[in-house]
């Protein structure tokens, strides 16, 4: 009996320092949590800012149109080596195929007046044809 007390209190302080643990861990884990909502908002504020600071000042808005300019160039550059030409033709795949369903859902109501028009011109190519 005396040892089934010992285990139950071994037990009983194992299950007491996993809680700890855990309240500890959830605790650090909700600041991990508020910590890096902090810092992308900060991100998101100094993003902003730069972009003021870049429109008010004009060295900046040089500097970062040779920026942009270099960018564009570097990208060309990319998308022409030959281990990019597949990713790059996939890319613009997948572009058309978003772009083809986006104006289906834009003008969910075109394609079924588009396929009553094409009917009516049907039936019009057949009654010329008739005459």
């Amino acid at each position: 009996m005396h040892c089934l007390l010992k285990i139950k209190c071994i037990v009983a302080a194992a299950l007491l320092f996993f809680a700890m643990i855990h309240t500890a861990f959830c605790e650090d884990s909700e600041k991990l949590k508020d910590l890096k909502t902090q810092r992308t908002e900060l991100q998101l504020k100094m993003h902003e800012m730069r972009l003021e600071l870049i429109e008010k000042d004009d060295e900046l808005k040089k500097l970062h149109d040779k920026v942009m300019a270099l960018h564009r160039e570097m990208a060309l550059l990319l998308d022409k080596k030959r281990e990019m030409k597949p990713m790059v033709e996939k890319a613009k795949d997948l572009d058309a195929e978003i772009k083809k369903l986006e104006e289906l859902e834009k003008g969910a109501v075109e394609p079924a007046e588009s396929v009553k028009n094409k009917k009516n011109d049907k039936d019009e190519k057949k009654a010329e044809d008739g005459k």
